[in-house]
């Protein structure tokens, strides 16, 4: 999602940081989603949840974000923060982030 400035990308960023929030207090078995039925039935569930959480809901996000967000976040709960940043895919990654997010207090 390269190029699109750090305000889509911070959006990004938070939204995964909410949807974790839920993963782990929801305590999802990642073990059975590669299972198509249980996959389908809990991303309804992790999906019911974002909508009903205020600050994914404020950001007005796109379908593409929201997606990108929810991966990003299935994948680190899935495996975790040191395998998924020690993987050769993203190390090369880099985004952007501001202090001013766009639409909130400085």
């Amino acid at each position: 999602m390269g190029g699109l400035g750090p305000g889509y990308e911070q959006a990004i960023q938070i939204t995964a940081a909410e949807v974790l929030r839920h993963l782990l207090a929801a305590k999802y078995d990642h073990a059975k989603w590669s299972d198509k039925d249980e996959w389908a039935r809990d991303r309804e569930l992790i999906r019911d949840a974002s909508f009903k959480n205020k600050t994914i809901n404020d950001m007005g996000l796109s379908g593409a974000q929201y997606g990108a967000a929810t991966n990003l976040a299935c994948q680190l709960y899935a495996n975790g923060p040191r395998k998924m940043m020690s993987a050769p895919e993203v190390k090369g990654r880099h985004i952007q982030v501001s202090r001013k997010f766009p639409g909130m207090a400085a």
